[in-house]
């Protein structure tokens, strides 16, 4: 038996561009808070994907690709060798962030929950899963609007361009709720290896609330 913090609120609403540039803040912070945690004992526990993103496409195309938009396959295999080199590492990452798992007050946001999914793999993974899944509360699975997906990446953007910000874990300055010294990151326990191994590391198990 386990007891948890009960957080009043709303759900992100994604017509609330304002609440959507916050959760774009959040999701920077929340990347900062998780990157100093490094270990070597972190790295193998998502084994088997790819460290390099160009071959990680390449194997989804060609062994996992079901078909259902032949188009948009066909554009992606096109653009592979396009495709920028990622200029970042691997971390612990979300991997869930939608509006079912980010809970707001107005347009603020009050905590992010959820971290049975938690990963390492690259911050852009995050952001990839938000843009088709964002707008998300189990009941609607409608693709997430371009104009969200546009207010999404400018603010996690600017908040990672922003003067003194890197990808070491010190200090940002950002826009909206998470411009706020943020709290200790808290992941919710599921019994996963990875959890099993944050709470080695000692890291506090719940749910991450910047600010």
């Amino acid at each position: 038996m386990m007891v948890q913090p009960h957080i009043d609120g709303d759900l992100l609403d994604t017509s609330n561009e304002t609440a959507v540039r916050h959760a774009g803040a959040c999701l920077a912070s929340l990347h900062r808070a998780l990157v100093i945690h490094r270990d070597s004992r972190l790295i193998e526990v998502e084994p088997g994907l790819p460290v390099d993103l160009h071959q990680r496409i390449e194997t989804w195309l060609e062994l996992e690709d079901a078909g259902m938009a032949p188009t948009a396959s066909a554009r992606l295999r096109d653009q592979i060798s396009s495709l920028p080199t990622i200029d970042s590492q691997q971390q612990l990452i979300h991997h869930d962030y939608r509006a079912s798992n980010i809970l707001t007050a107005d347009s603020e946001i009050l905590a992010v929950i959820d971290f049975d999914g938690v990963a390492w793999d690259y911050c852009i993974n995050d952001i990839a899963n938000a843009f088709v899944r964002l707008g998300t509360h189990f009941t609607n699975w409608q693709p997430t609007p371009t104009s969200v997906r546009g207010a999404l990446l400018e603010a996690t953007d600017q908040c990672d361009r922003s003067p003194g910000s890197n990808t070491n874990g010190s200090k940002h300055s950002c826009s909206g709720t998470a411009s706020k010294p943020s709290r200790p990151v808290m992941i919710q326990p599921d019994g996963r290896t990875l959890c099993r191994t944050l709470r080695l590391l000692g890291v506090p198990l719940m749910a991450y609330q910047p600010g």
